[in-house]
Formats: structure tokens, C-alpha cells, sequence
């Protein structure tokens, strides 16, 4: 077992990571109302919501990264790096990438289609990252 579940650095880890993942369904659901492919009429509120939303999964993964490295840092971890924190590292700097254009520019159909592929991208690597999370603790 790579990781000792029993270690409540390991439990917060955890309970962010899923946390984030669950929230960025919740982006993606909210992005897609708010680019009219789910057939359910966007307004204001969905928009601010997706936005501020996505500042906490943010917070999630950074918290969920920091908190693993914590765990590595005090010799309690293992030595290597694994693909999912690769991943999860991964997914944070494209869901700061993502954000930042997101609020400084103001002409949103300019950054449309990246923006897009980049929250699906994400929402991708989060799956990922959930069961290369899970796989790691039943090694």
C-alpha cells in the first residue's frame, strides 16, 4: 500500500481531492448551462457561480497539493512521485491558466473555445487523477 489511509494528512488529502473533483463536475455542468448545450437557459447567476466556483476548486486542488506535499516533505510519504500527483499538479496550473484569462479579459467569445477545451481538459485529468488517487491506495 503506497499510502497510509490511516495518516490524517492522507485523509485530508483525500477529502479535498475528492472534494475538488466533485466540484468541477459541478463547473462542467455549469460551464455547459451557460453555453446553452444543455438546453437549460443560463442567466446571471449560473455565470457568477461557474466563475467563483472555479476559484474553489483552485483553492481544492492547491490545498489537496500542498497538503500531499506536506506528507512527502516530513519522510512520511513515499520518496518518488507518482502520475497522480503529476496529474493533480497538472490539473491545478491548467485551472489557474484557465482562470486567470477568464477574469482580466473582458470579450469572454475571444477566449470561448479554449476556455471550453481547457474545463473539459480538467474535468478529464480529474477522473484520472480520482482513479489513479484510488489504484494508489489498494497498491
Amino acid at each position: 500500500m503506497l499510502f497510509d489511509t490511516s495518516s490524517p494528512v492522507v485523509a485530508i488529502h483525500m477529502s479535498f481531492g475528492i472534494s475538488a473533483f466533485f466540484v468541477c463536475l459541478f463547473i462542467v455542468i455549469l460551464g455547459m448551462i451557460n453555453a446553452k448545450r444543455l438546453g437549460i437557459k443560463p442567466n446571471k447567476i449560473t455565470f457568477k457561480i461557474h466563475k467563483y466556483i472555479s476559484l474553489i476548486l483552485i483553492a481544492l486542488l492547491a490545498a489537496s497539493f500542498f497538503t500531499e506535499a506536506i506528507y512527502f516533505i516530513t519522510g512520511t510519504g513515499e520518496d518518488d512521485f507518482e502520475a497522480h500527483g503529476y496529474i493533480g499538479l497538472t490539473a491545478l496550473i491548467l485551472s489557474i491558466a484557465q482562470v486567470i484569462p477568464s477574469l482580466l479579459i473582458k470579450a469572454r467569445k475571444k477566449i470561448k473555445l479554449i476556455h471550453s477545451l481547457f474545463g473539459y481538459i480538467i474535468f478529464l485529468l480529474m477522473i484520472i487523477q480520482l482513479l489513479t488517487g484510488l489504484s494508489e491506495m489498494f497498491d
